[in-house]
């Protein structure tokens, strides 16, 4: 077999291990939902979560109150038909204290606990009919929350006992929303009118809905989340097919100044990606967003840089990524499309530095990398070395320099972002390292 050949024959297995050699192995399946997606989490105080997990049209909310070491059922449909009705979809679920609980659903309507899940009450929501009811909810504190469905936001100020409805920016279909303040709504909208351009705009409201500014948004097509971490500070997660199947660009946007401008802060593919779908941030500085395929990144300096994360356990299967939980500093629920739920515990987050950390005789670093990669290889004169796409094709105009004896150095700086392979082929042997380049 030719060497091109070879590599491409290999691409599929390095992809596996792209994602499995994660920098974090601290990821363990604490609990699991058989049979169901984890939809949703979110966390009151601490160690209180709660989560929504949904099978075809039953629902079920699981709660955990020593930072998801063990959960519990608070809530379940235990059959197909109540009282001769399908049971209503929950979407998504909004945890402020430790008593209020609210669950937003399809159809117009929502569930809210006031005891911390001892009993549920499910209300309607009296806005002309939406198929797919409230897609976000989010709340600001105890009080000031809103849900958000294609056409309407509807806010309440005293924890969803009372609300108003309001229509979108414009009529313009939303796609997601945050509360940046007790008074400040946040949505992403765009057009759905069969032309290529979606028209993707964000508009923020100072004064509970009663006016709109719309600001400039950069081209995004698939937004999945928007949350703000304080009245300026925000962030969205997406992503935009890169013209190679359903494969897309994984994306995150940041705002500094409450909306007004955006700024990428990543931009980049890993292996089978299909976007990134979730965020949440423990403060400014901390956050983690999700996407398909065992994607995780980590910050831990508001969004400058990004750290790629997985880990064997998450990778299992291939299951889509679907939801984040960032309740503690060190800590992290991640739930997937098989009802697993992982936790990551580590006594430190801190983004890995660009140093060599063990003795592996073919050590590749910084990984991710942005402008360098350098390899550790004791490579013999007649050994090559060579970069590939995932795609098994050889990058071509790579510069290269010898460092010292033992280290080579790649000048990847005009690389885009995405996956690459460092392949060292020397006395017979193959030696192929992943690693990522982000922009």
């Amino acid at each position: 077999m030719k060497f091109p050949k070879l590599i491409k024959y290999l691409t599929f297995i390095i992809l596996n291990s792209l994602v499995v050699n994660a920098y974090h192995d601290n990821w363990k399946q604490v609990y699991e939902v058989t049979g169901n997606h984890i939809i949703a989490f979110s966390n009151a105080v601490s160690n209180y979560i709660m989560a929504v997990a949904q099978n075809g049209s039953l629902k079920k909310i699981i709660k955990t109150t020593d930072g998801g070491e063990t959960w519990k059922y608070v809530y379940r449909d235990i059959d197909s038909f109540i009282n001769g009705k399908w049971p209503k979809y929950a979407r998504d679920i909004a945890y402020p204290t430790k008593n209020l609980c609210i669950v937003s659903l399809d159809t117009n309507s929502l569930m809210k606990t006031t005891d911390g899940g001892e009993t549920w009450n499910e209300y309607q929501v009296e806005i002309p009919y939406q198929p797919l009811g409230f897609g976000d909810i989010d709340m600001y504190d105890s009080n000031n929350g809103a849900m958000f469905s294609d056409r309407y936001v509807v806010v309440s100020h005293d924890g969803f006992k009372t609300w108003d409805t309001l229509p979108s920016p414009q009529g313009f279909m939303i796609y997601c929303g945050s509360m940046a303040s007790p008074n400040s709504i946040c949505v992403l909208s765009r057009d759905i009118d069969g032309s290529p351009d979606f028209n993707e705009r964000f508009y923020r409201s100072d004064d509970i809905g009663k006016t709109w500014n719309e600001y400039p948004h950069p081209d995004y097509r698939i937004p999945q989340r928007i949350k703000f971490v304080d009245s300026l500070i925000g962030f969205e997660v997406g992503g935009k097919r890169t013209g190679l199947g359903n494969q897309q660009y994984e994306l995150i946007f940041k705002t500094s100044d409450g909306g007004r401008t955006w700024e990428k802060v990543l931009d980049t593919i890993i292996g089978y990606s299909f976007g990134l779908q979730d965020l949440d941030f423990y403060d400014k500085d901390n956050g983690i967003v999700v996407g398909q395929f065992g994607a995780i990144f980590w910050t831990h300096d508001g969004g400058k840089s990004w750290q790629f994360d997985s880990s064997a356990a998450i990778w299992d299967g291939i299951p889509p990524t679907l939801s984040v939980c960032y309740f503690r500093k060190y800590r992290a629920i991640i739930g997937d499309f098989m009802g697993r739920i992982f936790m990551y515990s580590g006594d430190t987050t801190d983004v890995v530095d660009n140093k060599p950390q063990t003795a592996d005789d073919y050590l590749l670093y910084p990984n991710p990398a942005t402008n360098i990669v350098r390899i550790k290889t004791p490579l013999s004169e007649n050994g090559t070395q060579k970069i590939f796409n995932s795609y098994g094709q050889e990058i071509e105009g790579i510069k290269q320099k010898r460092i010292n004896e033992n280290e080579i150095e790649f000048d990847v700086s005009p690389l885009p972002a995405g996956a690459y392979f460092a392949v060292i082929n020397d006395k017979g042997k193959i030696h192929s390292k992943p690693f990522v380049v982000m922009r």
